[in-house]
C-alpha cells in the first residue's frame, strides 16, 4: 500500500524477517505476528500490526481473510450435507470427485 512517503508490504513474521525486527512506533522485537514494513537504501522500517492498526490496509486484509475462511465454513458444511443425503462415507465422495 502507498503512502505520501512509503510503499508499505504487509507480511508475517513466521515467513519473512526484515532487517534487525525491531518496531519503529513501540521500540519492541517482532517475533511473531503480522507486521508491515518500507526499505529505503539504508534500512528496513519495520511496525507491528498493533502499533498501526489505524492503516486501512489491516481491515481490508483481515475482511479477506474472514471472507475465505467463511466459504471454507460453507463448503465444509455443503459436503457433509451431501453426506448425510445421500448416505454416503467420506471415502466414497472422494472415490465420486476422482481424488483417490
Amino acid at each position: 500500500m502507498w503512502s505520501e512517503t512509503h510503499y508499505y508490504q504487509y507480511v508475517d513474521a513466521r515467513f519473512i524477517k526484515t532487517g534487525i525486527m525491531l518496531c519503529t512506533v513501540c521500540g519492541k522485537a517482532i517475533y511473531e505476528g503480522e507486521y508491515r514494513f518500507y526499505e529505503t537504501a539504508e534500512a528496513y522500517f519495520n511496525t507491528h500490526k498493533h502499533c498501526c492498526s489505524d492503516d486501512p490496509e489491516w481491515a481490508r486484509r483481515d475482511a479477506i481473510k474472514e471472507a475465505a475462511e467463511q466459504r471454507l465454513k460453507n463448503i465444509e458444511k455443503d459436503f457433509n450435507n451431501i453426506l448425510v443425503k445421500y448416505d454416503l462415507e467420506e471415502s466414497d465422495l472422494i472415490e465420486i470427485l476422482g481424488l483417490d
